[in-house]
């Protein structure tokens, strides 16, 4: 009997010393992770569901030894949501501590120069990663919610490409695209052209909003400012149509007529003087340095060449502009037969 008793109590040692050494090997054995694979965990999401997916998704083949391992370890309630971009040479130690320290997969958003700031806001919220928490709230509420108080939207976030985690709110992005914004800025003004016409770094914004309308040809901006330094030093009106066009708010359809020059509105260049009262667009950080550091040169006017190719004609007179706007209207004439 004594030996029957002994003889079971070695299957059973060998049987635990099988299964341990099974657990061990399982446990430095990279998982089937394919390259390039994205796994997401979303909010309020159970270790059993985690384990679920990725059963699915063949990287396990079963969950006993991942439920095991994070018993032994406490650690399941740590695991962070969001998306992850695993490496093909994780184990489930390794996989689970990647989990807990939340080393998600990075996102982007790519704000483009010379949207508005409707444009803009729209442009976040269509992006389903992104926490719309500022829809259906005023203009004053969301610049409340951003800490930016009484002051106007427009202008006031720089265009450019932002990464993010799945999940981040939209206050978050527009916070980072802000604090660009006002470095970028402050950057371009302390090194501004002493000839310059502008009297503050928002006089600046607000012209570098402009240049970014007229065009979105880097080589062109300077040239552009310059146009318009010298209309400002000279008393003339500036008589930029995209002014015009953000002043006709949503009656604008896509084409300005000669009548909407003549109605007067805050923004309507034609028909006052000095710059617009707030930025109308936002402007690129080419734009920003082009808005303080014009290009010297006697050109006032600027035409479209009408090669759709957004580069412009320049002008010093009246009459040379005059035909550069005719060369122009025969090219449109001829594209439109």
């Amino acid at each position: 009997m004594r030996k029957i008793l002994l003889s079971l109590i070695i299957i059973a040692l060998i049987s635990i010393a099988v299964c341990y050494q099974w657990y061990q090997s399982q446990l430095v054995t990279p998982l089937n992770i394919k390259e390039n694979y994205i796994f997401e965990i979303k909010k309020g999401q159970t270790l059993n569901s985690i384990a679920k997916k990725l059963i699915e998704d063949e990287v396990l083949s079963d969950d006993l030894v991942l439920k095991i391992y994070a018993k032994s370890k406490n650690n399941a309630h740590l695991l962070k949501a969001g998306k992850y971009n695993l490496s093909t040479e994780l184990t489930i130690p390794t996989l689970l501590q990647e989990l807990i320290d939340g080393k998600v997969a990075l996102e982007q958003i790519t704000i483009p120069e010379g949207l508005n700031f409707k444009e803009m806001l729209a442009l976040i919220h269509s992006n389903e990663s992104i926490q719309a928490t500022l829809k259906g709230k005023s203009v004053n509420e969301l610049m409340d919610e951003l800490g930016l108080g009484d002051l106007h939207p427009e202008g006031r976030f720089l265009p450019e490409t932002y990464s993010f985690a799945a999940g981040t709110s939209d206050i978050t992005i527009l916070k980072q695209a802000n604090s660009a914004l006002e470095n970028a800025l402050e950057s371009a003004w302390e090194q501004r052209s002493p000839d310059g016409q502008l009297k503050s770094p928002y006089e600046a914004l607000i012209l570098a909003s402009i240049i970014e309308k007229e065009t979105g040809v880097f080589d062109e901006q300077a040239t552009i400012s310059g146009v318009f330094h010298s209309r400002i030093s000279k008393g003339m009106r500036l008589q930029t149509d995209p002014t015009v066009i953000y002043g006709m708010g949503d009656s604008y359809t896509g084409d300005i007529r000669r009548s909407d020059l003549s109605t007067d509105t805050p923004y309507n260049t034609y028909t006052r003087n000095g710059l617009p009262p707030t930025p109308i667009a936002l402007p690129g950080v080419n734009a920003i340095k082009a808005a303080v550091n014009p290009e010297k040169h006697n050109k006032l006017y600027f035409v479209a060449t009408g090669d759709n190719d957004g580069r412009h004609i320049f002008s010093e007179t009246l009459e040379g502009h005059n035909k550069a706007v005719q060369q122009y209207l025969r090219k449109y004439r001829r594209q439109h037969q």
